[in-house]
């Protein structure tokens, strides 16, 4: 395939918007697995810790669907990267409390810059948006990222 024609494909309006576009690509691969390398020891992919991650995985899945919140987690998502400085990816957990037989949804936020600020920020925002027994069931864990 010509190369016009594959920048067209794209979406681009000239060749050199798509080279342009694809080194822009590869620097930010480079960035991403620099980081990566960069966070600390390198942990072995046991079949413990795939079985442990998927079954998180599903503990998460499967309590955001019993308390249909896929549109108040998608909500949340949306708020905490319009208010927070995110610095890594959210991690989601189902946080469990025995004795008054509760469970929430945790959501984990790396973030920089002032984050009690976005915290406040965030927190007003969601009351607004949603009901008190949807904003107990999903819960935010800013961290410095």
């Amino acid at each position: 395939m010509r190369a016009e024609a594959q920048a067209s494909d794209a979406g681009f309006a000239s060749v050199d918007e798509y080279i342009a576009s694809l080194i822009r690509g590869d620097t930010e691969l480079e960035i991403e697995l620099q980081r990566g390398l960069d966070s600390g020891p390198s942990v072995p992919l046991t079949p413990e810790l795939l079985n442990d991650i998927k079954r998180s995985a599903r503990q998460v899945d499967d309590f955001v669907r019993l308390h249909r919140l896929e549109s108040a987690v998608a909500s949340a998502d949306a708020l905490i990267r319009e208010h927070f400085t995110v610095a890594g990816d959210l991690e989601y957990r189902v946080s469990v409390d025995p004795e008054i037989d509760d469970q929430w949804l945790v959501v984990r936020v790396p973030a920089s810059g002032n984050i009690r600020e976005s915290y406040r920020q965030y927190k007003d925002e969601w009351l607004r948006q949603v009901s008190r027994e949807v904003s107990g069931k999903i819960r935010i864990s800013p961290v410095v990222g």
